[in-house]
């Protein structure tokens, strides 16, 4: 997670987004 803060960022946008 702390490797790929990028991506867990990426993905609660596209859990909001849904």
């Amino acid at each position: 997670m702390l490797l790929a803060p990028k991506l867990q960022i990426a993905l609660l946008l596209k859990t909001n987004q849904c």
